[in-house]
């Protein structure tokens, strides 16, 4: 029995070293978003959007945002949290609070629903990535003299 197990060890190393020499590594990071029906969208949709890795790069703003003084002297304070959704054609699809107080940032709210990204791709088609940021005001007193 002894001769016919040493055969059999060797291909089950063989086949086991296939399989770690051919892996690509792991894929970006995906959460699956139940859609209609109990389904879930397809993987790199703005229902169900990729996040930045070493394979999907992170959107880049076509222009940079123009925030007006309006927009900057908000009413709220602190900071905010928040989640971007770049859709697959570079416009923003959503961007959500996380944390903190988004009543006295609605215009600013605006202005980063307004941005526009270059579209981002993995392997070759336009993905849908999503993006956080903190967002953070700080009052700056100069030092009594």
């Amino acid at each position: 029995m002894l001769p016919s197990l040493v055969p059999a060890a060797l291909v089950l190393v063989s086949v086991l070293a296939g399989v770690l020499a051919l892996d690509t590594g792991p894929l970006p990071e995906v959460h699956l978003v139940p859609g209609r029906g109990g389904r879930y969208r397809a993987s790199g949709t703005e229902g169900n959007p990729l996040f930045p890795s070493a394979d999907v790069d992170l959107p880049r703003e076509r222009a940079g945002l123009d925030l007006s003084p309006e927009v900057l002297a908000g009413q709220g304070e602190g900071s905010l949290f928040l989640e971007t959704v770049v859709a697959r054609d570079g416009s923003v699809a959503g961007v959500t609070v996380l944390r903190g107080d988004a009543q006295g940032e609605i215009a600013l709210l605006a202005a980063l629903r307004q941005q526009r990204y270059e579209p981002v791709r993995y392997r070759g088609r336009p993905v849908a990535v999503s993006v956080y940021r903190l967002i953070s005001r700080m009052e700056v007193h100069s030092p009594l003299t």
